[in-house]
C-alpha cells in the first residue's frame, strides 16, 4: 500500500497543505519547527487514528480554529481508497471513500504504518 498524498486543514500549524508523495522514497527538507513532524504525525493519525506523539487531541487542531479534516489517498495494487479524519471538540468523525466508518478495527487495515522515533 502506498499513501500517494495527504491534504491537511487546520492541523497543526497548517491552515491548509497538500503533499504529493512519490511512489518510492520522500524526503521532508525544512528548517527546525516548520512543520516537517507534523505531516509525519498526520500520516501516523490518518493510519492509526491517533498520533504517536501522545497528548491532548484538541492540541491537534490549530489554534483559533474549530476542527481539523486530514485527508489521505492510499492505493493497495489497484485500489484506491480515500482516507478522511475530522477531529471536531474531541470527537472523531472517520470516512473511507466518503462512507462513515462505524468501528475502529475496520479502518486500521486500510493505511499500516511502522513509527522509529527517538523516544
Amino acid at each position: 500500500m502506498i499513501l500517494s498524498k495527504i491534504n491537511l486543514y487546520n492541523f497543526r500549524n497548517y491552515h491548509k497543505i497538500n503533499v504529493q508523495f512519490g511512489p518510492k522514497m520522500n524526503i521532508l527538507i525544512g528548517q527546525n519547527a516548520q512543520g516537517k513532524t507534523n505531516i509525519l504525525e498526520a500520516v501516523s493519525i490518518l493510519a492509526l487514528t491517533k498520533s504517536h506523539r501522545g497528548g491532548n487531541e484538541g492540541n491537534l487542531i490549530k489554534i483559533g480554529e474549530e476542527k481539523a479534516i486530514l485527508k489521505g489517498r492510499v492505493k493497495t495494487g489497484r485500489i484506491l481508497n480515500d482516507l478522511e479524519i475530522q477531529l471536531i471538540d474531541g470527537n472523531k468523525k472517520i470516512q473511507v471513500n466518503q462512507d462513515k466508518v462505524g468501528r475502529l478495527a475496520d479502518y486500521i487495515s486500510y493505511l499500516n504504518i511502522i513509527i522509529f522515533t527517538p523516544d
